[in-house]
């Protein structure tokens, strides 16, 4: 059955709450625990689309608050500068938070990937294990 894709942050927990409740002994629950990881990540991949977007925007914002200081303010080059920088500071501050998001998302999407990586390995040692164990009769 495929589960509907809503990217809401409930819906990570949901699947980190799954994960958690199966046991990577038992082979068909650590290919379970793999397909779960792999849903992780395409909510963790739209979460971090959205932080790029948002991070664009603020991006945006501060370079607007910016120039209009720029053009708006009278006097020389250095009070222009000195009061697009007193103007855009919050902006700059919000553009940095938004920053900071984006590589949250981009990290966990990485550790996410080697997690899956490690567990693909695992299984196929556990999966190869058996077979030895039950004299290659799988």
């Amino acid at each position: 059955m495929n589960e509907p894709k809503v990217f809401i942050p409930e819906r990570l927990d949901q699947i980190y709450a799954k994960i958690e409740e199966m046991n990577e002994e038992i082979p068909a629950q650590k290919a379970r625990m793999i397909t779960l990881y792999t849903k992780a990540l395409q909510c963790i991949a739209f979460y971090h689309a959205d932080a790029v977007k948002d991070y664009g925007l603020a991006y945006s914002t501060r370079k607007c608050i910016w120039g209009e200081t720029i053009q708006n303010t009278v006097g020389t080059a250095k009070d222009k500068e000195g009061a697009a920088e007193t103007e855009s500071y919050p902006a700059r501050v919000s553009e940095a938070e938004a920053e900071a998001e984006v590589e949250k998302w981009k990290r966990l999407f990485m550790a996410t990937e080697h997690i899956i990586n490690a567990l693909k390995i695992e299984h196929k040692t556990l999966m190869d294990e058996l077979y030895n164990k039950n004299g290659g009769a799988g």
